[in-house]
């Protein structure tokens, strides 16, 4: 499953990633209402990839009210995550991998 926030670019990584085979589903990192959702429509997770980043923004809020940079790169990982951990725990071979972007 790819989570994406642009569902466009999304489907042309779902095509050169797995030919079409994988899911495409819209999540909002600056938005924890949206990452709840996101998290509540899933029924296992075998592997989990936090990889987003935004970088050099004007000071902008989230809907939160938090610091948009940090709500997008840390903020919405850690939450995901542990909303998350119970259907991880399931699994037999878990992964979280956490990444950040070179320029950080």
């Amino acid at each position: 499953m790819l989570a994406v926030r642009d569902e466009r670019r999304g489907r042309a990584a779902q095509a050169e990633l797995s030919g079409g085979s994988s899911e495409v589903r819209l999540v909002d990192l600056a938005d924890l209402d949206s990452v709840r959702a996101f998290a509540d429509g899933l029924d296992r997770v075998d592997v989990l990839i936090n990889n987003t980043g935004v970088m050099a923004l004007p000071r902008t809020l989230s809907e939160q009210g938090q610091e948009m940079q940090s709500a997008v790169n840390h903020l919405a990982h850690f939450a995901l995550t542990g909303l998350l951990l119970d259907r991880l725990a399931t699994g037999t071979d878990l992964r979280v991998v956490t990444v950040s972007s070179v320029l950080h």
